[in-house]
């Protein structure tokens, strides 16, 4: 081609492409003005993404805000590419081309951008050869952010691209700066609102809540500025310079120091601090490291607490300096803004005026108690020690309380303490020490102080330090006495209550013994009557000897029956209960009843019909009948008067009830009564005092346990007993069983069907701790035609069981005994064999509510031989 016409079409060339770079500014200039600046921000820069990516016929267009610490990393506004936009994300600028773009004009890769940044995956992953990037700036000239046109081939005519994105770089800058100023802006009103939140919080706070509250505060202040440690430090007020951290609030994983930052001296190595503290300055250190070197210990001890940034102001109530709130950054520096800290102040105020009032609370209760103590001193003798000088002074009302007037009372500490009993002094001044020594809020003691006459007055002293110099070093006390004699005397009537309650304990005790005795007593006579059983079958029925043995056993029933009383009285007898009706008993006892009295004597039935049952057993609740109507006649004069015998039921209250000799706690309700009165001599309250206790009698003959045995079986079935008697008036015992509402019918007592004719034969094993006693147990057995083995313990009885329990027909078990009992070994032996046959064996009762078969030692042959009849 020749040269002019080459030149030509280069020239139409070079026109056409500066046409069409005319006509896309103008077309990004159109785009940029017709840009609705209401739409949010979001929105907005999704826009300008967009319409950039086509202006500047790029693959992507990103628009990104700088953040993070020291403007490290960028955050995207918005990142469009391949026709659509894409979710934003953060990066950090190292090894980015965006780096080298931050603090520039421009910067453009037009090819082999990737290559050039190979650690900017971003690139790589996005197949990017093209990259040109221009800063953001503010209107102070502050950088921002970024804008940047990604290209998959190379760029061409960079130039001309630059240009257009500093014409959009302009008005989305200006789009930042607005939001970031909305953003100071709401976060300005987010603290005024912190600010009325906690003004209402702390205005009506109770002093009791104040410290929590402060904490809470400073979580919320520590919150709002993105802070990790929110604290406050006191002043002490006797050491204006020294500190110490009272309060303080740590985000999740950030290290407290509140514990280490105790007096702390402001003054010397922290007087960097100290001094502008003191001025009242707020403190705003952007960067710790930064400090000068006159803070240079200062800085130490911030860094020693990882601390990059913060901010300080003071606390300040009555023109009074108190201390300071601060506010760290620890995982990065923080820009503080100016316009927060006035706000930090109000907020310090508002907590300073909150400890501030509570402070004056405090001083006006400790004036209140003051008053109060001044205000009882109109029944009380009051004083006033100057503790420095050892002067005491007193009012009227305490010198007369000890029978003084004013002027004999030496005013001076040494002539109290001679007045106070030698036995109380010790203690006295022990509590005095521990109060001027303020370990207690306040000093109280009771003692005896002399009066004039020589007697010795019990005193009620209370009293308070109510000055104390700066060191706390007490002045002045103030306090009061007051005579509470006659409440140290009903003291001693109480302490007379506790003797009684003791003395029930003992009767309890004596209970206990009663009951140990008894069981010993019922294994001997286990032997004497098994064995005297025994020989009365082995005798012919001429034999001399009968009589003799006959004899034995006769008494040896007698001291069983001696030890049932004793049993009855421990509460440990056999209770067999039925549902039983009281008047029935009572009228088919009558006939034996009569013959047991007086001949002179009468008896008089008042019996009530269609009563309530009582759940109980038939033979203990007639023991009582028998007891009450045998003592009844026993008191008459020579056997002469009337026994009248009431049965019936009444609703007994809590009062009522609580008045009753058993020492039990019986609920309120329905109860069947058993009513026994005499018209005999009566009781005086020394007899009364000591009815119950066994083997108490005022009879010559008498053993002292029939009142005992009642007194046992009542409180066994859960009833009561009371008693009215005097002198020459006649007794009446009322007995209280609970009634108990059933459907079924009710059972009269009936004695155990006697039952003929040897069980079926068999091995029996018989466990039991007292040789004698398993010897003539297993000698019954032998008579009753079953084999026996022996065991002498526990352990003995379940290896023998263990060994022979394919023959046995049943296990005679004594119930106490050492090392492993009855109970333990029936658990093991129902463990091992279910269906096996165990009769517990005790020289006490049959527990109650416990079906469990069981026959009371001292038993006879024919007691045997009838339980196992009707067992096996």
């Amino acid at each position: 081609m020749p040269g002019p016409i080459r030149n030509t079409a280069e020239e139409l060339a070079q026109l056409h492409s500066s046409e069409a770079r005319l006509r896309a500014t103008e077309t990004a200039i159109r785009k940029i003005l017709a840009s609705d600046s209401s739409i949010p921000g979001p929105l907005f820069m999704a826009h300008m993404t967009r319409e950039l990516a086509a202006a500047a016929g790029a693959s992507f267009a990103l628009i990104g805000e700088l953040t993070g610490p020291k403007c490290s990393s960028i955050q995207t506004l918005s990142f469009f590419g391949d026709g659509r936009h894409h979710d934003n994300f953060e990066y950090d600028l190292l090894h980015t081309p965006c780096e080298e773009v931050i603090g520039q004009s421009a910067c453009c890769y037009p090819a082999n951008a990737a290559n050039l940044f190979p650690r900017d995956r971003a690139l790589r992953d996005l197949g990017i050869e093209g990259y040109i990037g221009i800063p953001l700036f503010d209107s102070h000239n502050a950088p921002v952010g970024i804008l940047v046109a990604l290209y998959r081939q190379p760029v061409v005519e960079a130039q001309h691209t630059m240009s257009i994105l500093q014409l959009f770089a302009t008005r989305i800058a200006g789009e930042i700066e607005r939001g970031r100023s909305e953003e100071r802006l709401k976060k300005q009103a987010r603290l005024e609102r912190l600010i009325t939140d906690l003004s209402s919080e702390f205005i009506r706070l109770p002093a009791a809540e104040l410290d929590d509250a402060i904490n809470r505060a400073l979580g919320r202040i520590g919150e709002f500025a993105d802070a990790d440690r929110s604290y406050i430090f006191r002043f002490h007020e006797n050491a204006p310079r020294t500190a110490d951290n009272t309060h303080e609030w740590c985000r999740q994983g950030i290290k407290p120091f509140i514990h280490a930052l105790q007096n702390i001296s402001f003054a010397g190595d922290y007087e960097w601090f100290g001094e502008r503290i003191v001025k009242r300055e707020s403190i705003v250190i952007p960067s710790v490291a930064a400090l000068p070197a006159a803070a240079r210990k200062f800085r130490e001890l911030l860094q020693g607490q990882d601390i990059l940034s913060l901010v300080c102001v003071p606390l300040v109530a009555e023109d009074r300096l108190l201390g300071f709130l601060g506010v760290d950054f620890v995982q990065y520096s923080s820009d503080w803004p100016a316009e927060h800290t006035p706000l930090l102040r109000i907020i310090g105020e508002i907590i300073t005026n909150a400890q501030e009032r509570t402070r004056r609370e405090v001083q006006l209760r400790e004036s209140n108690l003051r008053m109060k103590l001044a205000l009882e001193g109109a029944e009380m003798g009051m004083y006033d020690w100057n503790i420095l000088t050892g002067e005491l002074t007193h009012d009227e009302r305490w010198a007369s309380m000890l029978e003084y007037s004013l002027n004999d009372i030496a005013r001076d500490i040494s002539a109290w303490e001679n007045m106070v009993h030698p036995d109380d002094l010790p203690q006295v001044k022990k509590l005095l020490a521990a109060h001027l020594d303020d370990q207690s809020s306040i000093y109280e003691s009771e003692h005896r102080i002399k009066a004039r006459s020589g007697n010795w007055i019990w005193v009620m002293d209370k009293g308070k330090v109510v000055e104390r110099k700066p060191n706390g070093q007490p002045v002045r006390m103030t306090g009061t006495h007051m005579d509470i004699t006659k409440r140290k005397k009903a003291e001693e009537a109480t302490r007379n209550l506790e003797v009684q309650f003791r003395h029930a304990q003992k009767l309890e005790s004596l209970g206990v013994l009663a009951g140990g005795i008894a069981h010993d007593f019922n294994n001997l006579l286990m032997v004497i009557l098994g064995n005297a059983d025994l020989a009365l079958g082995q005798l012919s029925p001429i034999a001399p000897a009968r009589d003799c043995i006959k004899e034995i056993e006769a008494a040896s029933r007698r001291a069983a029956d001696l030890c049932n009383q004793m049993l009855a009285y421990s509460g440990k007898s056999q209770v067999l209960t039925t549902d039983l009706d009281l008047t029935a008993l009572v009228r088919e006892m009558s006939h034996m009843l009569e013959v047991s009295i007086s001949k002179k004597a009468k008896l008089d039935y008042r019996f009530a019909d269609d009563i309530p049952p009582v759940e109980g057993d038939s033979s203990q609740i007639g023991q009582v009948v028998m007891n009450l109507i045998t003592n009844a006649s026993e008191a008459l004069d020579d056997g002469v008067g009337t026994i009248t015998v009431s049965t019936g039921t009444m609703n007994c209250n809590g009062a009522f009830l609580r008045e009753n000799y058993t020492d039990e706690s019986v609920p309120e309700g329905e109860y069947v009564y058993l009513e026994v009165t005499d018209t005999g001599h009566g009781m005086d309250q020394s007899v009364l005092s000591r009815l119950f206790d066994p083997f108490f009698t005022t009879k010559f003959t008498g053993r002292g346990l029939g009142l005992s045995a009642v007194l046992g079986i009542v409180r066994s079935h859960r009833g009561a007993l009371k008693i009215r008697s005097a002198e020459g008036q006649g007794s009446t015992f009322l007995v209280l069983f609970p009634a108990c509402r059933i459907e079924s019918g009710l059972q009269t007592p009936a004695t155990d069907p006697i039952v003929t004719g040897s069980p079926d034969v068999g091995t029996v094993l018989v466990v039991d701790d007292e040789e004698p006693v398993r010897d003539v147990a297993g000698r019954m057995l032998r008579a009753l035609g079953f084999d026996v083995i022996l065991a002498a313990n526990g352990r003995e009885g379940l290896e023998l069981f263990d060994t022979h329990r394919e023959r046995l027909r049943c296990v005679l078990l004594d119930r106490t005994m050492p090392d492993m009992d009855g109970d333990k070994v029936l658990e093991r032996i129902r463990e091992i064999d279910p269906e096996m046959l165990v009769i517990q064996v005790s020289g006490y009762g049959q527990r109650e509510n416990n079906s469990d078969p069981f026959i009371q030692k001292p038993f006879t042959l024919t007691d045997l031989e009838n339980k196992l009849a009707d067992l096996l």
